[in-house]
């Protein structure tokens, strides 16, 4: 490592490397602990067609039609994606002053 920059890089890193592993492992657990005590069932449950009547539900809320609920789902969508390149990790690389 020649440079402080790049010492701070791979210790940010590596934490965010560290988290993400832990944070996979925990779904992993969970989700092998949910198998384990409703069993096969969840599959079935999961290929059974859905039922319609949930269209029935959102046409009777005028509240709520369904462009809306698309447009709002897009302005979540890239406001995620604005929100990941605000981490330290991007960050990192679109800071002029490091450079």
């Amino acid at each position: 490592m020649r440079f402080p920059s790049e010492q701070r890089y791979a210790a940010i890193s590596s934490r965010f490397n560290n988290k993400r592993r832990s944070f996979e492992e925990q779904q992993q657990q969970q989700q092998n602990q949910e198998y384990l005590k409703n069993g096969p069932s969840i599959r079935q449950q999961q290929e059974q067609p859905t039922p319609r009547s949930r269209s029935v539900i959102v046409t009777s809320s005028p509240s709520s039609s369904p462009s809306t609920e698309a447009a709002a789902s897009r302005k979540t969508a890239v406001a995620k994606n604005n929100m990941i390149h605000d981490l330290p990790e991007f960050r990192f690389f679109n800071d002029p002053s490091i450079r």
